[in-house]
């Protein structure tokens, strides 16, 4: 009944949208999401009007309601940002906290400056409601923010950024951000992190909540008093204020069965062990009471006695009798929950209902709920949340899943099975069964690779596995997860264009995020190019199918001469070729005894390659001479040559050699690209004679003045290292990004062209156009369509492609 109701009520939904990329120079191929959300923020003065934090790509802004997005902030001086605060009352003012500095714009987040003398983390930033012209900016970095990252000091985009320990203080603006001051909010030197401040409605009452536990101040943060927490309690994990200011909630750490309530330490992570539970004080008179325990709706929860709820988020229309907070499990993933307080009578404790309002179990299909999550089948995590202003009008609740965000109409009475996702579009019902989904305007997550035959498109995402698409790259199906559900990662595809019908090869892993363990390939015939088709494991594993071991795998490519071959780039065992990709799909299909790869590593004469570069490009394919490859290590090129007696290799490596190289076809001889150490920056060289010679072609300084990034405006000390990337070339092309390395703020210079005459440099290209944040991981050239198209496979901005000329 539930699956009819939905197919009923999807069905406008379900007719294929017909692909429309406007004047776009750049096509966003992603699904939608917007990296780790860190944080939501709505806009208290204009209705519809939000904005998001990414940990990878900067912030986004809608205006309306969330039903489409734009990336704002490249100008940022660093992309992991935690939280944005728009001046009320129409002054255009916007303040970003990001993990290194704290950020200003007065033209809605075109252009942003670094506030002077602020080299810390962020958390988040609060302006008086009484007088807009001062503003709070409080450090931290949620759970982030540990000993790994240093205890007084770290080290982020070429600066030193103050750590978690250290004075407890914010920073306070009394003229708009133009200068700063630090205000003790206690004598006491330990862990820094705030993780919520409240203000009363004149501006004069402050209430703090930080890892240290809850602040008070009455008289505008000159002085503080440390209110008690509950007893036997630990950490405070965020506080927020009733809407009459009457009322105080609160997280706090409680005790375990054989455990004392966690106290985060110098040494040691906010992490994920310990309890937490709600209590609530009236603010007139410090008694707390717990919330949590044995109140309706808590303790029939089967996680209750071991789950981390922080950051609690007052409802605005309460009332001081009847109030409503949303509360988000940060560990383990167990949703967004609402607890409605009654408190009529001061005089007597108050009672708490819990209801689980956001929730769906991991993988679970679209169809058997009442509404749709969108592309991204992880479960929900809780980890920032709002109802919306009392001045937008009608109540909603706007929540983050983690990557993804979803959107309900508080009002209505089954809100809980209304929840919209504002991160993806449903665009169509494929063959199969199978929804596709298209961003608002986000971009996405880590993308390792992408590329695209016709209509057929897939991409390797970083904690999402393997996303295809049947309509060019249009829109996007999260679905398909060769290996089971827990296969979460894929770092190299292909596709063998030239067999009848192409067959696509994916690498397969588990592991999250930045990491992966093993190594699987997967293929399938591109037989109705629709999710009909199917996937089979062909090679690796655990029992090192083809004779592949089961290693991460950085690279896949198809060899031009050679239709019916793939060479395999290990991390750790060199390089595996794949002589005859259809008969090994073939036999894998049938359970037959699977070919064997050969080696072109493994028995060669040292020197040999045997460390291809992870997650970056280690091998490539002479487009030229059939029998020739070029691997990259650490810090060595290799030129491999296949003679009848067997694979000789030899060391090519250029001056400085920094891991990326790339091969193409020009005038019928293959040149070589290679990033290489110069001073403080880098250098692209080329070689027209494999290797054998070097040309210096462009250093990252003159690159990046091309484009004039106001990050690197800054004085010598406060510019992050620069460096290249997404290395491809094209005709008498280098194509490559220009940015900092992950450290130094994930900062894009823009993505650019070196024409070259022969070896020379005759001229730079500016190929950023409106791409907003070019940060790749990987570059490749496709003939598609009559035309060449770069696909561009990037560090949290997804997969983008763009016609070359």
């Amino acid at each position: 009944m539930i699956r009819l109701l939905l197919t009923l009520l999807l069905l406008p939904l379900l007719a294929a949208e017909e692909p429309d990329w406007g004047t776009a120079t750049w096509q966003n191929l992603n699904p939608g999401a917007g990296g780790n959300i860190q944080a939501i923020d709505l806009d208290p003065t204009v209705a519809g009007r939000m904005y998001l934090s990414s940990d990878m790509e900067g912030a986004y802004r809608s205006d309306d309601g969330g039903q489409s997005w734009r990336q704002f902030g490249p100008g940022m001086s660093d992309t992991y940002v935690q939280g944005v605060c728009a001046e009320p009352g129409g002054g255009g003012r916007l303040y970003a906290g990001t993990v290194s500095s704290l950020e200003l714009s007065d033209d809605g987040g075109a252009t942003w400056r670094r506030a002077p003398g602020i080299f810390d983390s962020i958390g988040g930033i609060t302006i008086d409601p009484a007088d807009p012209t001062r503003v709070y900016a409080w450090p931290g970095q949620r759970y982030r923010w540990d000993a790994a990252d240093g205890i007084t000091h770290r080290q982020r985009g070429g600066r030193s950024v103050a750590g978690p320990w250290g004075a407890q203080e914010l920073y306070l603006s009394d003229d708009r951000g133009a200068t700063w001051r630090t205000v003790p909010w206690s004598t006491k030197t330990g862990r820094r992190d705030v993780l919520s401040l409240d203000l009363s409605a004149d501006g004069h009452e402050l209430w703090l909540g930080a890892l240290a536990g809850v602040q008070r101040s009455r008289d505008r943060g000159a002085t503080w008093t440390a209110i008690p927490g509950p007893a036997g309690t630990g950490d405070c994990l965020g506080t927020t204020l009733s809407p009459d200011g009457a009322v105080l909630y609160g997280c706090y750490r409680i005790a375990g069965a054989a455990s004392p309530a966690v106290v985060t330490g110098a040494q040691g992570a906010l992490g994920t062990v310990g309890y937490s539970a709600l209590f609530a004080t009236r603010t007139d008179r410090i008694a707390w009471q717990d919330l949590s325990r044995g109140m309706p709706g808590f303790t029939n929860n089967p996680h209750y006695d071991h789950t981390l709820w922080w950051r609690p988020r007052s409802d605005p229309r309460s009332t001081p009798g009847a109030q409503r907070l949303l509360l988000g499990t940060y560990r383990p993933q167990h949703g967004l929950w609402e607890v409605a307080v009654s408190w009529p009578d001061p005089a007597k404790p108050a009672t708490a209902t819990w209801t689980r309002i956001l929730w769906y179990e991991p993988g679970a299909d679209p169809a058997t709920l009442t509404w749709d999550h969108g592309w991204e089948p992880w479960s929900i995590i809780g980890e920032d949340a709002h109802y919306t202003p009392g001045s937008w009008g009608s109540s909603a609740i706007i929540a983050s899943g983690g990557q993804t965000l979803y959107r309900t109409a508080r009002d209505q009475p089954d809100f809980a099975t209304r929840w919209q996702p504002l991160y993806t579009r449903r665009i169509s019902q494929t063959t199969g069964g199978m929804a596709t989904y298209r961003t608002r305007g986000f971009q996405s997550t880590f993308t390792f690779d992408g590329t695209a035959n016709s209509s057929y498109a897939i991409q390797g995402q970083g904690d999402n596995g393997i996303l295809e698409s049947f309509d060019g790259g249009w829109s996007w199906t999260g679905q398909t997860k060769p290996g089971g559900f827990f296969t979460a990662r894929s770092n190299a595809v292909a596709i063998l264009d030239r067999c009848s019908p192409p067959i696509v090869v994916a690498h397969v892993a588990t592991g999250w995020g930045a990491s992966s363990n093993s190594g699987e390939l997967w293929a399938k015939r591109l037989t109705t190019r629709t999710p009909a088709d199917t996937w089979v494991r062909i090679a690796g594993g655990d029992a090192g199918l083809a004779g592949i071991p089961g290693l991460p795998f950085n690279r896949l490519v198809a060899d031009p001469h050679d239709p019916l071959r793939l060479y395999v780039a290990t991390f750790g065992r060199g390089i595996f070729a794949i002589d005859d990709v259809p008969a090994l799909l073939a036999a894998a299909e049938r359970g037959a005894p699977l070919p064997r790869a050969n080696s072109p590593t493994a028995d060669a004469p040292v020197p040999k390659p045997k460390y291809p570069v992870y997650q970056s490009a280690g091998l490539a394919v002479d487009p030229v001479t059939p029998g020739v490859l070029y691997v990259a290590e650490e810090t060595r090129l290799y030129r491999g040559e296949r003679r009848p007696d067997g694979w000789h290799w030899t060391v090519i490596t250029p001056s400085g050699f920094l891991q990326d190289a790339c091969a193409w076809a020009r005038d019928g001889r293959c040149w070589l690209a290679a990033r290489c150490v110069e001073g403080d920056g880098e250098a692209l060289l080329v070689s027209g004679d494999g290797g054998a010679t070097w040309t210096r072609v462009v250093g990252t300084a003159e690159a990046a003045a091309l484009r004039h990034p106001a990050w690197l405006a800054g004085p010598p000390t406060e510019r992050p290292h620069l460096g290249f990337g997404g290395l491809a070339g094209h005709h008498d092309q280098v194509l490559f990004g220009v940015q900092t390395d992950p450290a130094g703020g994930m900062l894009s210079a823009g993505y650019l062209a070196a024409r070259l005459a022969d070896s020379r440099l005759t001229g730079l290209v500016d190929l950023t156009a409106d791409h907003p944040w070019p940060y790749p991981v990987t570059a490749h050239v496709v003939r598609d369509g009559g035309g060449d198209w770069l696909y561009l496979a990037t560090r949290g901005a997804g997969l983008w492609r763009r016609r070359l000329p």
